[in-house]
């Protein structure tokens, strides 16, 4: 009854920590394409994909970037190809995603992972430029609705899909001076469930992540010494704790579950602890 539990087990190592990988590779054949790849998170979920048997379509603004990702990725025996997509520009991700369903014959897996915080510009809102807003809203929000958009027409004709969008827990919460942000990453509970309801009948599934604070890589030790202290678990949320939980809504472990958010940040969200 419980056979898979007896199947031989390889073990990875990532950067931060050893994974446990099924040697049967959950996405064998599948066809995922990852907006903001060359990002940390989306950089992660794309190797993880990778790992588990994925052509990953490798999307981005930054050719060197991707194509820099997509060499890494073929060094260590993967699968990945590099697309030029602006998830702001309309022409620009339906001609991407024509290219791809071209090229592969379908799009199975899509991770809308492209988006931007700008920590170095927080603001209230009411001293906020109205570029800045209109600039993140677009990345952050009406981006993952063009993708999503554009790629159900694929997803439709083999009746399996899997689109993720990587939230935050900003949007559970809100935030000071990141009003902005939180309205879009919220947004996109809402695009999640609507689109749940719209698309399961094709055999799509359709869910959140939402990551807590992943520290930048300049970060200093003393910030993420703090960062550490934010949480339950006494460890910093890794690009690749991201990275799993996506890998697993991948999957056919996963096709149960649609129209929810995966909240991944260590009990970093749960309000007061003991104070």
């Amino acid at each position: 009854m419980f056979g898979f539990l007896k199947k031989p087990r390889i073990v990875v190592k990532t950067k931060t920590e050893y994974v446990y990988v099924d040697p049967t590779k959950r996405l064998t054949d599948k066809i995922a394409l990852v907006t903001g790849a060359s990002g940390s998170i989306g950089s992660a979920i794309s190797y993880r994909l990778a790992l588990e048997g994925a052509t990953v379509i490798l999307a981005g603004r930054s050719a060197d970037k991707l194509n820099a990702l997509a060499q890494q990725l073929k060094h260590d025996n993967l699968m990945a190809d590099v697309i030029i997509m602006d998830v702001t520009d309309e022409t620009s991700v339906s001609c991407a995603m024509r290219k791809v369903a071209e090229k592969y014959g379908r799009i199975d897996i899509l991770i809308n992972n492209a988006g931007f915080s700008a920590r170095s510009a927080k603001k209230m809102l009411h001293d906020q430029d109205i570029q800045h807003i209109d600039e993140l809203l677009s990345t952050n929000l009406r981006g993952p609705l063009l993708t999503s958009r554009e790629v159900i027409p694929y997803m439709q004709k083999s009746d399996f899909g899997r689109i993720i969008h990587v939230s935050s827990i900003v949007g559970l919460q809100g935030k000071a001076c990141h009003a902005e942000y939180a309205a879009a990453k919220a947004g996109l509970f809402g695009l999640m469930k609507s689109q749940a309801i719209e698309v399961g009948c094709y055999g799509i599934t359709v869910n959140c992540v939402s990551p807590g604070l992943v520290p930048r890589k300049d970060a200093s030790e003393e910030k993420l010494a703090k960062f550490q202290e934010t949480n339950c678990l006494n460890r910093i949320c890794s690009p690749e704790d991201i990275a799993h939980t996506c890998a697993f809504l991948a999957s056919n472990e996963a096709c149960f579950i649609t129209g929810q958010n995966i909240v991944v940040d260590g009990g970093r969200s749960l309000g007061l602890r003991g104070d």
